[in-house]
């Protein structure tokens, strides 16, 4: 089988330019410097570690959820300001933004830029107690420029975190949105 002029010099073209796409991608796959990658995870506990997770907004009543273990999963009872089932999922999203958030390290501050962040009056606090008894406390401050951000500190630290929305998204509910769906309120005695 022969075949003819034309197609062995396109076949030989095609070649060439596969080989230059190839050899052309793999030059521009040059690594990228350590320090753009680096991620800092922003808590070192996990979720079982956590006793309590206290939620506190300016004029606002505290919201105080606790965490209880049951043989089959684990469970949250809000007990403040009604003592009740907590929504899991809920719940589970703000555990787990506190537990398994990577994101790029956080940048040093001094006292004086802290009200550009934000972060000099308290909008939200997050307080994590631990069941060792120590606890973390995670302060959200101002959305960033482009509103993709919201900044965040930890523990009074100078250093300002700019993490994702989520975090304020899985803060800011309405009360009822916490409960568990079709829990009833328990009378405290």
């Amino acid at each position: 089988m022969a075949l003819q002029r034309n197609t062995v010099i396109w076949l030989a073209i095609a070649v060439a330019l596969g080989g230059y796409t190839y050899i052309a991608t793999q030059r521009a796959q040059l690594p990228v410097p350590a320090e753009v990658t680096t991620k800092t995870s922003l808590f070192s506990f996990t979720e079982a570690r956590i006793a309590t997770i206290e939620i506190t907004f300016p004029d606002q009543e505290r919201l105080v959820f606790q965490q209880e273990a049951t043989t089959v999963m684990r469970q949250w009872r809000m007990l403040t300001p009604q003592k009740q089932l907590a929504n899991h999922g809920a719940v589970s999203f703000l555990t787990n933004l506190l537990t398994q958030y990577n994101g790029a390290k956080p940048f040093p501050v001094t006292m004086a830029q802290l009200p550009d962040y934000g972060l000099d009056e308290t909008t939200v606090q997050i307080t994590i107690n631990l069941v060792d008894g120590s606890h973390r406390v995670l302060t959200l401050g101002k959305l960033n420029f482009d509103k993709t951000k919201i900044y965040g500190r930890i523990d009074q630290e100078l250093e300002i975190w700019a993490l994702p929305l989520d975090f304020w998204n899985a803060v800011n509910r309405e009360p009822h949105e916490w409960l568990r769906f079709g829990a009833t309120t328990e009378v405290s005695s």
